[in-house]
């Protein structure tokens, strides 16, 4: 990745256009006034002086138009008023481009001549400042310097001018509007594209409520809970808070029909006076206790002064034992003060009363309950379960019918529920449009996938529920959130990955504050648009390392708002049909699976004028071809203003050559570049360019420490904006002025420091070197630190124990430092997740040793919020302190340690028997843990007792090559267990072996205790689901056999079980299929690997949608190609099916080519008739 933002990047002002807010013009007077600044050099000043006031005059009629009229809304309301919105921001982003291309040119030539006045020698100084002498003279009164670059320049003229035909065009807009309206235009037609507030009561509108039985019985809980100042015999006054609950969620997910469900509870309506309000978007307390005041008393009020409001409201609520308020659709998150003089009056009555929010903002919950001072107690809804779905699909699609007169939809309606994602408003939607033709043929057309898409991201009903969150946001936000869908479905993106791409194609803008980096402006959008509920923040583990990982997603509905509001300015390309519904005006193109399209359609990219980002995607690991590549990089060359280039390829790019020509580019993202591309990109090889001139550089990679001129470490003393950086070669330093003079401490940016010398050091200078590393202090602020190679005898001052500056640390990382023996005592640094010990032969401890500190190493803590802790080749290392509750993994290779306080991952530990009693082993925290071959000494697990105290976050347990292991212990009493492997474990087989024969009694202690939720299984024979507490496991989602070639009847009941929960089974090496198969409801994908001996299937589940059989016995084949036969009958039902290790797929109702359900008998019988190596 390569970003080359400068700091005198801007946001496009075109895009901002798109905002329809004040905020435009000021961007569009800032643009022009700099483009007269060039143009009055270049062209007649009588003639720009004349069009300048003409311009002054009409970006008051484009302030007015933006002011009253919405362009996300208008854009299918009135052709010529949408049409005239893209004409104004093709206008100011030429004016844009031109501007920059011009200021481009200037920084080029101050670049120049600086390289001339530092490396040049004498000839070429003397040469440069006869030659800039000359041009910058004055001829006919203008600027020789403009000559060069007239064509920008005249761009730049048609730019001015197109914005002037904009302002003419937006006074007879104006004129039409006045003449229709009257001087009353202005409210009406803002209201007309703005959309009034709805209104909500407590009665519910719904005739049959579905699901959220968990939700409605959590409120209802709430809503009985004592709070710490009632008592069990009376009420007594609450001065001072009134609980909040808040239901959050997308519009249309059903909070409002929840909350009138609760509504309408006896024992809701009996204990409390219902208070309902529809609050919207417009928020003040007076407007709001006044909406109180009227749902109270059920008079209509006409003071608009809030002291009789609240006065009114406090004697009115004294006449309630308890009330009850409901405030409907709250939007607002930041006037605090509203929300004090709201509540004032409330928090005078007496307590046990409760206020609901229903909100579509996370942030709205958390500023409700600050103000009033209580916790913040929120529920999120989510989407209806399948089965609740399907019900209310049934309910509305069938309403006024007898839905068992219509058994063909009833199957075919099913599977268009279950793709519906579960949110009730696209559910209720959907069924009404198919309930105006109920034939099989309509409803077969609509499940093919791209009509339900397009059907669900441009209905009116749904996008007008949601487009009023995206039209409350702040401009800048709007612009970044369009841009957002240019990402495929569910993509999960990183904070890092998505602000360099709104850097790379200019969306973002510096603020006046200068020491406000870009990135943290991006980084406060995103964190913006989580609290608005646009973005979900999630963690993920690695499913072994158990690491953490954060990314972001967007729901569904939130995706397709991102394309509704977007339409014409970003694409996404799925197929090659979707090229020809690329518009002109498109500015962001992301394409996927770019080897499936034709090398013409590429060109078309040339067309694209105002394209600022491309984003290409490879399917497969194949090369692209030379054809393709030619039309991408004729594509990329001719795209003038791309401003960002991301190639998502498997195989090595050739980048164009002619890149000069991209004189916008800000970014470019290249997975796999070819050799030859390097050299074309920035002429990278050799770096001749001075790096200390680089002043807002912010990450600087293996900056390499040489003792020649530009390669001093002082070279880096003036990046102060650097926020990651490399020094290597620190074996070069030859003082400590010099290591001082880096000034790493005044680098308050930096957040990431490796600090590199050689392996092949001798560290024959190891006392210059820790003179030297204690100038390297870094700012307090940094949060990742490595050292590698180090050869002094002593860590740093600045960590040690008394003079520890960064506490900040969250990574810590220490390599290949030979001559340390001792680490400081580390529990100081609170805020450390991350630990890693590489290679430190001479290290014997961690913190003072015993006989300064009066105690052993095992009474000190390490770092107590510690997540990570990796110890390799320390061989000297014989205990370490106490390990925190916090720590989920822990990885000991090659250490000499003879006591294990917390055991993650177990090497060469050949003697060990068992995982012993409390006092041996401490396992609390731990989530992972492996039993590898290197524990073949091992034949039991711990007890009960011991697992359930003692391993009760344990997540994951593999067992593999413990050939001495005959009993699982208390394994079923490991409360947390979710994912269990077991392998190899000769012993364990023969027990199982046992079992089956019916001669075997006793294996030890078993524990025959029910493993909850346990949610992947994998063993090598299946003979293990006869081993306790294997036998009695439930609610099994996944489902491993390796060897599945015995006799498969003795595990029917285990299948049966687990019949509900069971989605994913992989078996190998299967000779029969237990005939339970067609009870396993749930069960989603079945594979079946190097069956040779199968030659017949049993029934198999309704639920079944992929069916995968690598090898399995050809007559088995050959009848399952007979159409109609008894084994065809088994598999028609199933929409994905292959065989085969070259794969032949036929799809049935869920298409990915071009079959349809309407036709599917007669083209899958076909598709079945073809060679093995075809698809359809």
């Amino acid at each position: 990745m390569l970003l080359l933002h400068s700091h005198r990047d801007m946001a496009s002002a075109g895009a901002l256009v798109f905002a329809g807010k004040s905020v435009v013009a000021p961007v569009i007077k800032e643009i022009i006034t700099k483009a007269f600044r060039y143009l009055d050099g270049y062209f007649n000043s009588e003639t720009m002086e004349e069009m300048k006031n003409k311009l002054d005059e009409g970006m008051v009629q484009i302030q007015v138009v933006l002011d009253v009229v919405r362009p996300d809304y208008i854009k299918d309301k009135t052709e010529a008023l949408d049409q005239w919105f893209w004409n104004l921001r093709d206008a100011v982003e030429g004016a844009e481009d031109a501007i920059d291309e011009l200021e481009y040119h200037e920084l080029k030539e101050k670049a120049k001549e600086h390289m001339i006045s530092e490396w040049g020698s004498l000839f070429a100084k003397v040469k440069h400042k006869v030659v800039k002498s000359v041009k910058y003279g004055r001829i006919f009164d203008k600027s020789v310097k403009h000559f060069s670059h007239r064509g920008t320049l005249k761009r730049l003229k048609k730019a001015i001018e197109g914005i002037d035909k904009a302002a003419a065009g937006a006074t007879i807009f104006l004129e039409v509007i006045k003449f229709h309206q009257g001087e009353t235009f202005n409210r009406s037609w803002q209201e007309g594209f703005v959309g009034t507030d709805r209104q909500t009561g407590s009665t519910s509108t719904v005739t049959k409520f579905v699901g959220r039985e968990k939700e409605k019985k959590q409120i209802l809980e709430w809503l009985t809970k004592k709070t710490r100042v009632e008592d069990e015999a009376e009420i007594v006054i609450n001065p001072v808070h009134v609980p909040i609950f808040s239901l959050v969620g997308h519009g249309g997910m059903g909070k409002t029909t929840l909350a009138q469900t609760i509504c309408e509870n006896d024992e809701v309506v009996k204990d409390f006076k219902i208070i309902w309000v529809t609050v919207s978007t417009r928020f003040d307390a007076t407007s709001v206790t006044r909406k109180i005041l009227e749902s109270v008393n059920g008079e209509t009020l006409r003071t608009d002064s809030l002291e009789p409001l609240q006065q009114a409201l406090k004697d009115n609520m004294k006449t309630f034992n308890r009330f009850f308020l409901i405030l409907d659709d709250v939007w607002e998150e930041e006037k605090r003060s509203e929300w004090e003089k709201l509540f004032a009056p409330l928090r005078t009555m007496k307590g046990g009363n409760k206020i609901l929010l229903t909100t579509r903002m996370a942030s709205v919950a958390a500023t409700a309950a600050n103000v009033m001072g209580v916790a913040i107690e929120s529920l999120t809804l989510e989407e209806l379960q399948e089965d609740h779905n399907l019900e209310l699909f049934n309910h509305h699609v069938f309403s006024g019918l007898k839905s068992q007169d219509y058994g063909e939809l009833r199957v075919i309606g099913e599977r268009i529920a279950r793709k519906l994602g579960g949110c009730p408003l696209v559910t209720k939607v959907v069924s009404g449009h198919l309930q105006g033709n109920m034939t099989s043929e309509f409803w077969d057309r609509f499940l093919c996938e791209d009509y339900l898409n397009d059907f669900k991201g441009n209905t009116d009903d749904i996008m007008k529920v949601l487009n009023l969150s995206y039209y409350y946001l702040p401009t800048e936000l709007q612009t970044c959130f369009r841009y957002c869908s240019i990402f495929p479905k569910d993509y999960k993106f990183t904070k890092k990955e998505l602000v360099m791409m709104w850097i790379g194609s200019g969306l973002i803008s510096p603020t006046r504050n200068e020491e406000k980096r870009l990135e943290d402006i991006g980084e406060h959008y995103i964190s913006q648009l989580t609290r608005k509920s646009f973005f979900e923040q999630k963690i993920e583990k690695h499913q072994y390392s158990q690491l953490e990982r954060e990314y972001y997603v967007m729901h569904d509905l939130i995706h397709e708002l991102a394309d509704y509001v977007s339409s014409g300015e970003c694409k996404r390309i799925t197929s090659p049909g979707r090229f020809a519904d690329v518009k002109d005006t498109v500015r962001h193109l992301s394409i996927d699976n770019i080897d499936g399209l034709y090398a013409d359609r590429i060109k078309r990219i040339v067309n694209l004028k105002n394209l600022r980002t491309l984003i290409i995607s490879e399917a497969n690991e194949g090369n692209i071809s030379k054809h393709m590549a030619c039309a991408i990089e004729n594509a990329l060359e001719n795209s003038r203003a791309l401003r960002l280039i991301q190639m998502n390829n498997g195989s090595p790019f050739s980048f164009p050559r002619k890149t000069d020509k991209l004189k916008h580019l800000r970014g470019i993202f290249v997975n796999a570049l070819a050799p030859e591309s390097i050299k074309g990109i920035l002429r990278l090889y050799p770096l001749m360019f001075p790096v200390s001139k680089l002043t807002y550089l912010q990450e600087l990679g293996e900056y390499q420490v040489q003792g020649i001129k530009g390669n001093k470490i002082i070279a880096i003393r003036d990046l102060k904006y650097l926020r990651e950086l490399e020094v290597w070669g620190l074996q070069n330093l030859e003082s400590i002025d010099e290591a001082r003079s880096a000034k790493l401490k005044e680098k308050n940016s930096l957040i990431s420091l490796s600090l590199w010398w050689p392996a092949s050091y001798s560290g024959t200078q190891n006392r210059i070197d820790d003179l030297v590393v204690d100038q390297l202090e870094p700012h307090a602020n940094i949060k990742k630190l490595t050292i590698h190679g180090y050869r002094g005898l002593r860590p740093p001052f600045w960590m040690d124990n008394d003079n520890l500056t960064v506490k900040k640390l969250v990574s810590l990382r220490l390599e290949e430092c030979l001559n340390w023996e001792q680490l400081p005592y580390l529990q100081e640094l609170e805020l450390l997740r991350h630990l890693t010990l590489l290679e430190l032969p001479k290290l014997q401890q961690i913190g003072p040793s015993s006989h300064m500190s009066g105690k052993s190493t095992v009474d000190m803590y390490l770092p107590p919020n510690l997540y990570s802790l990796r110890v390799e080749k320390c061989l000297e290392l014989k205990e370490l302190p106490i390990l925190p509750t916090s720590l989920a993994y822990l990885k000991l290779i090659h250490v000499g340690l003879t006591y294990l306080p917390t055991i993650g991952k177990l090497h060469n530990c050949p003697k060990m028997r068992m995982l012993g009693g409390e006092k041996d082993v401490i396992l609390s925290s731990l989530a992972r843990l492996s039993l590898g071959h290197t524990a073949q000494g091992l034949v039991s697990l711990p007890s009960a007792d011991v697992c359930s105290k003692n391993l009760k976050s344990l997540r994951t347990l593999l067992i593999r090559g413990c050939d001495h292991l005959i009993s699982l212990g208390g394994l079923g009493s490991i409360p947390s267990l979710s994912s269990l492997e077991i392998t190899q474990c000769c012993k364990l087989v023969e027990a199982a072996r046992f079992y089956l024969s019916g001669s075997y009694a006793s294996a030890g202690e078993e524990e025959h205790l029910v493993v909850p939720q346990l949610e992947y299984l994998r063993i090598d024979l299946s003979s293990l689901l006869l081993v306790e507490p294997l036998k009695s496991i439930h609610q099994t989602q996944q489902l491993i056999i390796e060897v599945a070639s015995e006799t498969e009847s003795y595990h029917e009941r285990w299948l049966l079980r687990n019949c509900a929960s069971l989605k994913f089974m992989n078996i190998s090496k299967a000779e029969l299929l237990p005939q339970s198969m067609k009870d396993l409801s749930s069960l989603q994908n079945l594979t079946l690997f190097d069956a040779g001996k199968l030659d017949s299937l049993p029934d198999l589940p309704l639920s079944l949608q992929n069916l995968y059989i690598n090898i399995c016995h050809p007559d088995l084949k050959k009848k399952i190609r007979a159409y109609g036969s008894p084994e065809w009958d088994k598999i028609s039902h199933v929409p994905r099916l292959q065989i085969g290790p070259s794969s032949w797929f036929v799809n049935f109702l869920f298409p990915t080519t071009e079959i349809c359900a309407s036709s599917w008998e007669r083209n899958a019988a076909g598709a079945l008739m073809m060679n093995s190596g075809s698809k359809t």
